[in-house]
């Protein structure tokens, strides 16, 4: 094998070795989770504690005294908050702008991981209530 395999062998990023690590372990987007008060509890716990590092990171920033790498840190942060909130909750398309909206600098003091969760966890029960009633509604025309 020459070294122009070896590279195009190689993982290119490590965003793409995390995902294929989980796809390994049987974690796949196209699944729902099953929302447990542990994962619900968890997920807000993330959520939260993500939202308040970021407060002092973008201060730091817009100081402009150590910019760069606290937008780098701030940048972690989000990106470990949407891994973690996405293996906790599942796949949710609100997500994608969530994470795109805190990487633009001064919106990371929102609370937009917060928000996020909660918009995904009543979204969540609300369509397991409407499979609820529809199943009920199946068996009776069954009937």
């Amino acid at each position: 094998m020459n070294t122009e395999e070896k590279k195009l062998s190689a993982p290119p990023g490590l965003l793409l070795r995390i995902l294929r690590v989980l796809k390994e372990r049987g974690w796949d987007m196209k699944t729902t989770v099953k929302l447990t008060p542990l994962r619900i509890i968890g997920a807000f716990a993330v959520a939260i504690a993500a939202d308040l590092v970021q407060l002092p990171l973008t201060g730091v920033a817009m100081s402009g005294v150590g910019a760069v790498p606290a937008e780098g840190m701030d940048a972690a942060v989000d990106v470990a908050a949407a891994l973690i909130t996405n293996f906790l909750l599942g796949f949710h398309w609100a997500l994608l702008p969530t994470f795109m909206i805190e990487l633009i600098p001064g919106v990371d003091v929102l609370p937009t991981w917060t928000a996020c969760v909660a918009f995904v966890i009543w979204r969540r029960h609300k369509a397991e209530k409407e499979n609820v009633v529809k199943e009920i509604e199946a068996v009776q025309v069954d009937r």
